[in-house]
């Protein structure tokens, strides 16, 4: 048999204000933060203030310490995971084919910038890039060719 979607809890009372809003210190702890346009939005604030609805509101948790909503996520993995669990080859081998097709050893182009060529590399087997600076002659206006043989240990990852 199919396994069942989890179904959240949709609170139909819950709401937040948007618009013209007093400043968040008359605000009381319990009521949910205003929402406030980007300061550099040309479009006027609503006025007076709306409710929109926010059902799901309750899910939001900054703390990612709510048990409630830590267990409704767990059972929306375990349920996802069930139910894509014939897919696994196919992610295994998307995956390779994946890995297969890109340089997982490269660099970014170097960027100059006060004083400094900025790029960033990227290692086999490492899922984030390492962030690099190297000294830079004033007036270079070239990026110059990169060491491939250089490691962390050397001062300097240009072939000067």
């Amino acid at each position: 048999s199919r396994p069942t979607p989890p179904v959240p809890f949709r609170d139909e009372n819950a709401f937040v204000l948007a618009g013209e809003l007093p400043d968040e210190a008359d605000q009381d702890d319990a009521s949910p933060p205003p929402i406030r346009q980007s300061k550099l939005s040309k479009n006027p604030l609503l006025s007076p203030p709306r409710r929109l609805p926010n059902p799901y509101g309750w899910m939001r948790d900054d703390s990612r310490t709510n048990t409630t909503v830590l267990n409704h996520l767990r059972e929306e993995n375990e349920y996802t995971r069930q139910m894509t669990q014939h897919l696994d080859g196919l992610t295994e081998e998307l995956y390779e084919e994946f890995l297969a097709a890109i340089e997982e050893t490269d660099y970014t182009t170097p960027a100059a910038y006060a004083g400094y060529w900025y790029y960033s590399r990227f290692v086999e087997g490492l899922s984030y890039p390492i962030y690099c600076r190297a000294p830079r002659k004033e007036g270079d206006l070239y990026h110059p060719p990169i060491n491939e043989g250089w490691n962390e240990k050397c001062d300097n990852p240009f072939d000067m």
